[in-house]
């Protein structure tokens, strides 16, 4: 079998069809879909269900609730093709983004294919410029020209917000998402994706917009959660032990690190937590943040980034929130 599509299942009844439809309806036919139950409060699992009964190529785990990262775990433990798609299930695919994984694969027999991603907000659609070059890499070609950009490179470029759908080779991805912590509930696909690319020897990359990404006003992405420091921390250290002995890898991740934590503090603005911020700021104390702030050194921000990373490498978390608050009104009063 050439394909494992691996799509971890949590309350998107009203996208999971969507998704699980644009999978089936490929041009290419040698693949299986597991679809993974995390649990999920609503009719999710049923609907899992009636499409393993319906077609033969679906597989169904229904588990508790543990997380996205346990959510890939278990799918990728039963997986038995010989390359691994990750799919989330509020996405959806193009119908032809297997059988031109195909087509790469029996042309060049790549460790790894990236595809570039649509984003999409209602009948909102746009894609990102791209900070790197359709083809295949060899390993110098990826040290080279991908290891910059795996992270967050000094000019704000990241890999995974150009590129998605990381068709990997599944005896070089299970090991390595295996390894990820399951308390991670924030930046996991940094988690494993980072030490992925530090892993593999080849790589194809196409500019095909081949995976619709949704934007969901209602995603975890709009909503603050404190404890998401927790994960970040988590994060950091495992890509430090897997990481950080790369070329510029160290660099990327307190670059990481400063503007992961700069994005949280425009969710508490967003969301009108100024009571959060004695919080945010005891954990990156706790956590040793400001050090990593304090090396991270980027060649093209925004003014408003800029300012905001001097008041955070001098810890004033409070006079950083009052300053975004002031700029997103700025901006609203437009």
């Amino acid at each position: 079998m050439k394909f494992s599509v691996v799509v971890p299942v949590y309350k998107v009844e009203e996208y999971i069809n969507e998704c699980v439809d644009s999978i089936l309806n490929q041009s290419f036919d040698d693949f299986e879909v597991i679809l993974v139950d995390d649990g999920s409060p609503d009719n999710c699992g049923k609907i899992c269900d009636e499409y393993a009964k319906k077609d033969e190529r679906v597989r169904v785990i229904h588990k508790e609730n543990g997380g996205l990262v346990s959510a890939r775990q278990a799918g990728i433990k039963i997986a038995r093709g010989e390359y691994i798609v990750n799919i989330d299930s509020d996405d959806y695919i193009d119908k032809d983004m297997l059988k031109n994984s195909d087509e790469i694969i029996n042309s060049y027999s790549p460790d790894a294919i990236y595809f570039s991603m649509m984003n999409f907000k209602g009948q909102k659609r746009w894609t990102f410029d791209e900070c790197i070059k359709e083809g295949f890499y060899d390993e110098k070609d990826i040290k080279e020209k991908i290891y910059p950009y795996a992270l967050l490179s000094a000019d704000m470029q990241n890999l995974n917000y150009l590129v998605t759908v990381k068709v990997v080779k599944r005896e070089i991805l299970e090991p390595i998402q295996l390894s990820v912590s399951c308390a991670i509930s924030y930046a996991e696909d940094v988690a494993c994706s980072v030490p992925m690319i530090a892993s593999i020897k080849s790589l194809y990359v196409s500019i095909k917009p081949m995976y619709n990404y949704r934007h969901r006003t209602t995603s975890m992405s709009n909503k603050l959660n404190i404890k998401w420091l927790d994960s970040v921390n988590e994060c950091i250290c495992g890509l430090d032990k897997v990481c950080s002995d790369r070329n510029g890898f160290a660099e990327q991740i307190d670059r990481y690190t400063i503007f992961i934590t700069f994005v949280i503090l425009n969710i508490a603005v967003r969301a009108k937590r100024h009571d959060a911020i004695p919080e945010i700021a005891k954990k990156v104390c706790e956590y040793n943040f400001i050090d990593r702030f304090k090396r991270a050194k980027f060649t093209k921000i925004t003014i408003k980034t800029k300012i905001s990373y001097i008041l955070m490498k001098r810890g004033n978390f409070k006079l950083t929130y009052n300053f975004l608050k002031m700029c997103n009104f700025i901006k609203t009063s437009k």
